[in-house]
């Protein structure tokens, strides 16, 4: 019996109530409960706690948290602390929610062949839908966003599956090389007609800049046009004058920049072995792609 196909939508998604007792963020949120109650059982740490301005207090740190995130030391900060694993889970959860509710869409096909993606979870069937379409994979995420479980679940394993990481921290850009490794493997595949899947943990920011990339140097186009032709398409992706547009116009200026200088001084990924790509390897499927 010819089996049905798969659609890239979480619309077959079931729920596994285990993922409560998986969850960082619970965790955390039952450590500092317990420790808050414990605490309040002394009467310094009720004095102390009653001279903190609630109120002011905690949507301020929210906003400050909000702010210093999206600088290098504040991810720094996150990864230090293992905070990014919470963040990491909000933003997820926060994804299929609005998933769930039609306000976003988990997977977009940008054109015949390319596929813009946020993170591939085993409750959504990616991993079967990816090996019955034949889908090579780019992932463009930091190591613990594929080991890290979450309330709604946790991303697939690449065992079989055609793939390529490329390590980047979440709420920064990836850096010039990042973006060149990214498009000689889209390119590679391409030229061999074979579709691909590029995904970061939301398919807004790293997924989408690599794609960017890959039409900037590929295909001719100004960083506004190849931001304008995925966001045709998902409109949910990095917006103009946001860290990922500004890093993508200057790739796109040192490109025009080498190309103009010509000589021994061009460089193109097409002329060298390969891109110098850091991998998760056994991290997950017990071999080296």
């Amino acid at each position: 019996m010819e089996r049905a196909a798969i659609a890239p939508i979480p619309t077959a998604y079931k729920w596994d109530p285990v993922n409560v007792f998986r969850s960082p963020t619970v965790r955390t949120l039952v450590i500092l409960t317990s420790s808050a109650y414990v605490l309040s059982r002394f009467a310094w740490a009720q004095k102390v706690f009653a001279h903190i301005p609630w109120k002011i207090a905690l949507p301020s740190s929210a906003v400050i948290a909000i702010c210093a995130v999206k600088t290098k030391p504040g991810v720094r900060f996150l990864q230090i602390t293992r905070l990014n694993r919470i963040v990491f889970e909000i933003l997820l959860t926060m994804q299929f929610v609005m998933c769930h509710f039609g306000i976003w869409k988990w997977t977009t096909e940008i054109e015949p062949g390319i596929y813009l993606s946020a993170l591939p979870l085993q409750e959504l069937e990616y991993k079967e839908w990816i090996l019955e379409k034949n889908i090579s994979v780019l992932a463009l995420i930091d190591k613990f966003e594929l080991t890290t479980p979450t309330l709604i679940g946790r991303a697939i394993d690449y065992k079989g599956v055609d793939h390529q990481t490329i390590l980047t921290p979440d709420f920064l850009p990836p850096n010039s090389k990042q973006l060149d490794d990214a498009v000689y493997w889209i390119n590679s595949k391409r030229q061999k007609k074979i579709t691909v899947l590029i995904h970061c943990k939301a398919g807004s920011m790293r997924s989408a800049s690599a794609l960017a990339a890959y039409y900037i140097k590929k295909q001719g186009m100004s960083a506004d046009e190849a931001r304008e032709k995925i966001a045709a398409k998902r409109p949910t992706i990095y917006g103009e004058g946001s860290s990922c547009d500004r890093n993508l116009k200057e790739f796109a200026a040192a490109l025009s920049k080498t190309k103009s200088g010509g000589g021994s001084g061009e460089k193109f990924y097409d002329q060298r072995q390969g891109p110098n790509i850091q991998t998760l390897g056994s991290l997950r499927d017990g071999s080296q792609n």
